[in-house]
C-alpha cells in the first residue's frame, strides 16, 4: 500500500471565534499545522461500546496518560492492520504458487 499525500488531503485547522487559541498556538510563532481530512473522516466512523478489559491492561494505559482510551484504540488497530497485512501477504503467496505450478514446462531446455 503507498502512501501518497496530496495538497487536497490536508486542511488547515481553525480555532472557532479565537476561543482557545492558546492550546492551538505554537511556541516558537510558527502557522498551525493542518490536519489530515482522511484522519478526521477515520475519527468520525468511531463507535462506541462497551468492552470488558482486564484491569491490568486498564492500569497500563491509564497510567501513561489521560487520553488511554484513544490509546487503547491506536493499539487495537495496529494489531489488525497487522493481521489484515499478514493475510495478505499468505494471498499473494499462496496466488504466487498457484501460477508458477499451472506454468507450462519449457520443452527442450
Amino acid at each position: 500500500m503507498s502512501s501518497s499525500t496530496k495538497s487536497s488531503d490536508f486542511e488547515p485547522v481553525s480555532v472557532p471565534d479565537g476561543g482557545g487559541a492558546e492550546l492551538f498556538s505554537q511556541p516558537d510563532g510558527q502557522a498551525n499545522p493542518a490536519r489530515r481530512r482522511k484522519a478526521a473522516a477515520e475519527a468520525e466512523s468511531v463507535a462506541t461500546v462497551t468492552l470488558p478489559l482486564s484491569h491490568r491492561v486498564i492500569e497500563y494505559f491509564q497510567a501513561e496518560g489521560d487520553d488511554w482510551l484513544a490509546r487503547i484504540n491506536e493499539s487495537l488497530n495496529l494489531i489488525v492492520n497487522r493481521h489484515i497485512a499478514r493475510e495478505a501477504k499468505k494471498r499473494a503467496r499462496l496466488r504466487a504458487r498457484t501460477s508458477a505450478r499451472r506454468r507450462a514446462p519449457r520443452a527442450g531446455a
